[in-house]
């Protein structure tokens, strides 16, 4: 009998431990934008990956985060399936019911063009003669209503079809584009093919987009505002930046 009631224990005490560890769970949908989200042999690296992990590191919670094209994470997050979406711009809401986190970096996006493409750009009014090229569902339709837009799931399209003469001008953070083409195998022949022309278009200011439909996101989104401020102050901040070869801005 006392084996007996051991085991039942044991399966109670594991029950409530798979129970509690599922509690803690927090999962973020992030776009496929190498260096700062990326799937490595179907895990998810890269700089926003580390930042978060490392901000929710004595939180409790355990991250699992999955590269999604960004109308799809946004979907998930208003239907409250995901917890939100990382490296969203904060001044842009994607999904009904998002609150943003506090700033976690930012970027800068630039037109890119080929070499030989000459293009006059001085300000935003240059642009308008042109369909630019931008990925669906990260907010630059809202953020450029004055402008025409051709979209398209993933960086990825957008550079073959700079390449492939499809379009003039791609709308992009040029740090995306630069690791692309210097670790891609695919991409590679495009290395020095291309110009960033200057100045910056906009500059976003990247956030986690917290879903209000999970009915515990104050939870999960204080526990990150308070780890990230933590990271910022102990050096790891710095730290996975520099590893990732970013730098920070003020």
């Amino acid at each position: 009998m006392k084996r007996i009631a051991l085991m039942i224990l044991t399966i109670i005490f594991i029950s409530s431990s798979i129970l509690t560890a599922h509690e803690k769970v927090v999962t973020f949908g992030a776009e496929n934008t190498p260096p700062y989200a990326f799937n490595d042999k179907k895990t998810a690296k890269g700089l926003l990956p580390d930042l978060v992990k490392a901000a929710y590191k004595d939180s409790g919670f355990w991250v699992r985060i999955r590269i999604l094209p960004p109308k799809r994470s946004s979907i998930l997050s208003e239907k409250g399936k995901i917890d939100g979406v990382m490296g969203v711009a904060k001044d842009v809401s994607l999904f009904e019911g998002e609150v943003f986190s506090d700033s976690i970096c930012k970027i800068n996006i630039h037109p890119i063009v080929l070499k030989e493409t000459k293009v006059i750009y001085n300000s935003i009014e240059d642009l308008q003669q042109y369909t630019l090229a931008v990925v669906r569902g990260v907010g630059f339709e809202d953020a450029f209503p004055t402008l025409k837009l051709d979209t398209v799931t993933d960086v990825g399209q957008n550079i073959t079809k700079l390449f492939a003469k499809r379009f003039t001008i791609m709308i992009e953070d040029p740090v995306i584009i630069d690791y692309i083409v210097n670790n891609s195998k695919i991409y590679n022949r495009y290395k020095g093919r291309y110009d960033v022309l200057s100045p910056t278009l906009i500059e976003l200011d990247l956030a986690i987009g917290f879903s209000s439909k999970n009915p515990k996101y104050q939870e999960k989104l204080e526990s990150f505002n308070n780890g990230l401020s933590m990271i910022k102050q102990n050096g790891t901040y710095d730290a996975i930046m520099k590893r990732w070869g970013i730098k920070k801005t003020p």
